[in-house]
């Protein structure tokens, strides 16, 4: 062992994603924002959540941020704009039961 003092490491997680959304059409043109949703910030938030020692800044983007808030809004109104989410949320056509 050495007496050096420990090293303080603060991790920086800089989230963005560009915006892809249609200009006109509002349609989403990539998967990425749902995708990346449902997989890396998650993943993201359940390590600091096991590891609560850990220090960490998260950033997220005012793009990311809007597309994000979109999409939720979107999925609980049952009409997705994005692709793959309209897909993967799509309503049973004998009744209202998701698939």
């Amino acid at each position: 062992m050495t007496d050096r003092p420990a090293l303080e490491l603060v991790l920086l997680w800089h989230m963005h994603q560009p915006d892809y959304r249609d200009s006109l059409s509002g349609e989403v043109l990539e998967p990425w924002t749902w995708l990346h949703a449902l997989k890396d910030y998650s993943d993201m938030a359940a390590h600091l959540e096991r590891h609560p020692a850990v220090r960490a800044v998260v950033n997220f983007t005012p793009v990311l941020l809007d597309q994000l808030d979109a999409l939720a809004a979107e999925c609980r109104a049952g009409a997705p704009r994005e692709p793959l989410a309209r897909l993967c949320l799509q309503r049973d056509h004998q009744g209202d039961d998701w698939r």
